[in-house]
């Protein structure tokens, strides 16, 4: 096969297995998403996680919230620092998208971002309850990182960007294209999928 590839000049692209760094807090939460990645409505499960990306020589960090209904990104954070920030700034755009935080939950890994004591604090000012993966359990938040692996398949690793403002600009069409025009497995978009159940 490599040789058959390598005659037709086809090059394939090879998903980077993802290092994780364990939290020195131990404000650790049960799993009780469980893997239960399908919700019944809108804004009851949301899931959370951080990927590196690299443009050029510089190192970026993207913090994402989905939701799990709809695989729709509600809210993400980019920075060049893999701080609480970060991960305050996307929580506080996600909650400020939604009107009715009725039951939702939250889930992430057991990064030491997601115990700290001002996202734990605007999670509790909110209402909202608190999931974690299993320690080294990368499946426990397969949605995540699916949509990671996603976007660097399809955005990230295909094209060349000259600065950071560049990349940030685009990514914020891809995510646009994402949530609105990109099919899933059902055939809708996840915004077509979140206007079917207000329509139904």
């Amino acid at each position: 096969m490599y040789k058959l590839m390598k005659e037709l000049k086809i090059s394939s692209i090879i998903r980077i297995k993802r290092r994780y760094k364990r939290g020195k807090l131990s404000c650790i939460c049960e799993n009780k998403l469980n893997r239960e990645f399908t919700s019944d409505r809108p804004c009851l499960k949301w899931v959370t996680d951080v990927t590196e990306i690299k443009i050029n020589n510089e190192k970026l960090n993207l913090s994402v919230i989905m939701d799990l209904y709809n695989r729709e990104v509600k809210a993400y954070s980019i920075s060049k620092y893999n701080n609480e920030d970060m991960v305050i700034d996307s929580l506080k755009q996600a909650i400020c998208k939604t009107q009715d935080l009725t039951g939702l939950m939250i889930h992430s890994d057991q990064g030491i971002l997601y115990q700290a004591n001002q996202f734990r604090k605007l999670l509790k000012e909110n209402n909202i309850e608190q999931s974690m993966s299993r320690r080294g359990n990368c499946y426990d938040n397969a949605v995540m990182e699916s949509f990671f692996a996603t976007l660097k398949c399809e955005f990230v690793y295909i094209n060349k960007f000259e600065n950071t403002e560049q990349f940030k600009y685009e990514l914020e069409k891809y995510i646009d294209f994402y949530n609105n025009y990109r099919i899933k497995a059902n055939g809708l978009t996840p915004l077509q999928d979140n206007k079917f159940i207000k329509v139904a």
